[in-house]
């Protein structure tokens, strides 16, 4: 419509948003007296925190830029096992308050994702369903809706590197380098823009821990 001959610009990520350093989140959890654990080494709080998840807990995730747009992509996220079909009923019911039917996305490293779905030109951005295959649906049930659906994320180790070491870590440990993930937020609330933000979200909700740059905070 514009005459333009060539695209300008590509939207290659979606981590446009605010980005809080250590610093800002050590005031806010100074400030409030909350105890925490703080990682000299990312290595050190992705195993950490991959072990927790192995054991089922539900993990708040804020780290990196925020996501613009609608989809949570892994910046500021829920994050939990998907391996037991009742770790969907839990989030719905404890964390999100919404109908048992919602489904919730599968985030997995975008290498392995033809491993486990069909292909989909829609999973960078979280745009669409996949189908799973057949030998992996045993293995995600709480991601799996429908007659065998999925939605999910393909993570680029490029443009969101900490969780896909994350999803990496995971799949060391479990055989599954899939993790349920939802938007960190609770139901009709806005996601969490701020450390402040998320630690309420965190302390009134049933999220079992709180990760906060390379700062971790327990219940």
């Amino acid at each position: 419509m514009l005459g333009n001959r060539e695209r300008v610009y590509q939207m290659r990520h979606a981590f446009l948003g605010p980005q809080f350093n250590d610093e800002a989140i050590k005031g806010v959890l100074d400030n409030c007296k909350i105890p925490y654990e703080y990682s000299l080494t990312e290595d050190k709080l992705i195993a950490e925190v991959a072990r927790q998840l192995e054991q089922g807990k539900i993990v708040g995730w804020f780290r990196g830029a925020m996501e613009f747009g609608p989809r949570s992509l892994g910046a500021r996220s829920i994050l939990a096992s998907p391996t037991s079909e009742m770790m969907r009923d839990n989030l719905n019911a404890f964390i999100k308050h919404r109908e048992e039917f919602r489904p919730f996305c599968a985030a997995v490293p975008e290498e392995r994702t033809e491993e486990f779905f069909e292909a989909s030109a829609l999973n960078e951005f979280l745009q669409g369903v996949s189908q799973i295959k057949e030998s992996k649906r045993q293995l995600i049930p709480a991601a799996v809706f429908g007659n065998g659906l999925v939605r999910v994320h393909s993570v680029s180790r490029k443009t969101n590197p900490s969780f896909w070491k994350l999803l990496s870590k995971f799949g060391e440990s479990s055989g599954v380098p899939v993790l349920l993930n939802t938007s960190y937020n609770l139901r009709g609330e806005p996601m969490v823009a701020s450390p402040a933000n998320a630690y309420r979200t965190f302390s009134s909700s049933g999220l079992d821990l709180l990760v906060m740059e390379n700062f971790l905070i327990k219940k």
